[in-house]
């Protein structure tokens, strides 16, 4: 079984690691947890949310397409390319 990408993430983001579970030419597929209380999320990807519930925390699909951009919770995500199997993301704290 391959292993999917795994991008551990700071605390402060509210969200991650973030696993990259899917990626075509044009759209990449993300799953992360929820580790805060609080998600927010500003225009760009498109968003599944999930919890959280008893016993089960809160969790979070993103379907980004190649130059989205979107902000969530405290953390900007940008999907810069996809090429076969591999994705170019860049995060870095939201302004």
């Amino acid at each position: 079984m391959k292993r999917k990408a795994q991008i551990p993430l700071p605390a402060r983001y509210g969200i991650g690691p973030i696993q990259v579970t899917g990626v075509s030419s044009r759209t990449v597929t993300m799953f992360a947890p929820l580790t805060s209380s609080n998600f927010s999320k500003g225009t760009g990807c498109t968003a599944s949310i999930t919890g959280p519930s008893q016993g089960a925390p809160g969790y979070v699909i993103l379907d980004c397409s190649v130059g989205m951009k979107t902000v969530i919770n405290k953390m900007r995500l940008e999907v810069l390319g996809a090429v076969g199997k591999t994705a170019v993301i860049r995060i870095r704290p939201a302004k």
